[in-house]
C-alpha cells in the first residue's frame, strides 16, 4: 500500500506548526493581559477557531497550485447554478489513481 503525501501536507509538520502556534498564542495572551492591566481599557480576543481559519485561508491562497482566476470562475458558476459535477469522471479518476490499492 502506498500512502501519498497530497499537496505537500506533512502530519509531523502540522504538529510542529501547531506547537509553535500554541507558544505564540500563549505569549500574545500573556502580553495582552499585561497590556490590559496597564491601560485599564477595553480589549477584544479572537477565538482559536478563527485564528485557524485565517491561517488555513492564507496558506491556501499562497499555495503555488492555487489559481485565483479559476477559483473565481467556479465560484461564479456555483452562485449562478451553472456548475455541474461529473460524478462518473470523479469516480474514474479515483479508481485510476488508487487502482493498485483495489487490485485493479
Amino acid at each position: 500500500m502506498q500512502i501519498k503525501n497530497l499537496y505537500g501536507l506533512d502530519p509531523y509538520a502540522k504538529l510542529e506548526q501547531s506547537e509553535r502556534n500554541n507558544q505564540v498564542r500563549a505569549e500574545r495572551e500573556r502580553r495582552s493581559a499585561t497590556d490590559t492591566v496597564r491601560s485599564g481599557g477595553d480589549h477584544s480576543t479572537v477565538s482559536d477557531e478563527a485564528r485557524l481559519y485565517a491561517e488555513a485561508f492564507s496558506t491556501a491562497m499562497s499555495a503555488p497550485g492555487t489559481r485565483a482566476d479559476k477559483v473565481a470562475a467556479i465560484k461564479a458558476q456555483i452562485s449562478s447554478g451553472e456548475y455541474k459535477i461529473d460524478t462518473k469522471q470523479i469516480a474514474l479518476r479515483l479508481l485510476s489513481e488508487d487502482g493498485d490499492l483495489l487490485g485493479l
